[in-house]
């Protein structure tokens, strides 16, 4: 892996013990691009990741 390749995927982590499901644009994501709430990298790059307080995602 290149630099830009290994920084690009430290980017798309999500933080520890978070989810695709514990993200407030999970409904958009899953709708664009198919992902499962249980991933734990974000399929934007840098991550867009922002924590849903409300909880209101279901799997």
């Amino acid at each position: 892996m290149n630099d830009y390749t290994e920084m690009s995927v430290l980017d798309m982590r999500l933080p520890k013990g978070k989810t695709c499901g514990d993200c407030i644009h999970c409904t958009r994501c899953k709708g664009l691009f198919g992902c499962k709430v249980s991933n734990e990298v974000c399929d934007w790059c840098p991550s867009r990741f922002v924590e849903d307080e409300e909880g209101s995602v279901e799997g």
